[in-house]
């Protein structure tokens, strides 16, 4: 299968030959050697009808397969605001937006949260209908310190450096340590105490 890559400020498309079981780190790998563009500043929108395998389906931050493909330039912004260290290097962007009272430290939130691997877009795990207690030390620091602030109903992607999530050394058994990852998290609600 054939699709184009709109790329911006190029004179035309980016041809990309698929086959049925074409990997996200397959793709991003052509279109960083393209483009020249860092593959850990795009994702790929979807155009159209997804054709592809379960592998390639659609993720909040922006992963997509169709029949055509626009590249997407995203920008990863610092975490900021009451309760977050000027130090902090996770980075965030915001999916969807939400609406609502901001979520503040201690609060309790109902979430789905999927693991990615920034350096290939592989899923490393799933998790839905959670609950999580804000900023109280149950979690990585990443994590923890980036659902600060959400909105409800808000999609946030979270790019978490190994210091703040998951570093060489840390035993757990899905999540690989010492590597970026990003964590999608899709906040339902906040629950009251």
């Amino acid at each position: 299968m054939e699709v184009y890559v709109e790329v911006p400020n190029a004179s035309e498309p980016l041809l990309i030959e698929l086959r049925e079981h074409t990997t996200v780190g397959e793709v991003k790998d052509i279109v960083e050697r393209e483009t020249q563009i860092d593959r850990n500043t795009f994702s790929l929108k979807i155009e159209g009808e997804v054709r592809m395998n379960e592998s390639l389906e659609v993720n909040a931050c922006g992963i997509a397969f169709g029949d055509s493909m626009e590249l997407v330039v995203n920008e990863w912004w610092p975490l900021k605001g009451p309760g977050i260290q000027k130090t902090m290097k996770t980075k965030y962007r915001i999916a969807k937006h939400g609406d609502g009272t901001p979520i503040k430290k201690g609060d309790t939130i109902a979430i789905d949260v999927t693991g990615i691997l920034a350096e290939d877009g592989k899923e490393i795990w799933r998790t839905t209908g959670n609950t999580h207690k804000v900023d109280v030390g149950r979690s990585i620091v990443g994590f923890d310190k980036g659902c600060l602030g959400m909105l409800p109903t808000e999609v946030r992607c979270l790019l978490i450096p190994p210091m703040e999530g998951y570093p060489v050394g840390y035993e757990t058994l899905k999540i690989p340590r010492g590597k970026d990852l990003i964590f999608e998290i899709r906040l339902h609600c906040l629950i009251e105490d």
